[in-house]
């Protein structure tokens, strides 16, 4: 089943303040969950709302929600690792909202369907490497 991940920066004494939150796609009763390449996630609000620093003892907290609500083993996705990366230019962040991929085709709604419709003609008429010949095989 796929899943929503959230995780938190904790203290030493275990005060935790949200840091962000990804989707995973797969489970059970689909692809395996695959993680062959490192995703960085930026925890600098986070510490600074903590009043950490990136060298200070902190953890990150972890929470794996299936989509039908059930929470799962954070044991079932690697351990995150925390990576210094110094600034390179100033970026502008934007608030999304999350975006939730996996829906159960008998529900979607009429707008969803003309979506899901409009992006599966656009693949197929995609030529390019990333098109659907060339992911279909």
């Amino acid at each position: 089943t796929s899943a929503h991940v959230t995780f938190s920066v904790c203290n030493v004494n275990s005060e935790c303040t949200e840091a962000g939150f990804f989707d995973v796609l797969g489970g059970s009763a689909e692809m395996p969950w695959q993680f062959d390449r490192v995703y960085k996630y930026e925890i600098t609000d986070a510490l600074e709302q903590k009043s950490l620093t990136i060298r200070d003892t902190f953890t990150l907290s972890v929470t794996i929600t299936a989509q039908n609500g059930t929470e799962l083993d954070s044991g079932l996705i690697p351990e995150p690792s925390v990576i210094l990366e110094a600034a390179s230019r100033v970026t502008q962040l934007h608030e999304v909202a999350p975006n939730r991929v996996r829906q159960d085709l008998t529900n979607l709604k009429e707008r969803d369907i003309q979506n899901l419709k409009a992006a599966l003609r656009d693949l197929q008429a995609d030529e390019s490497l990333n098109g659907y010949q060339n992911i279909a095989g």
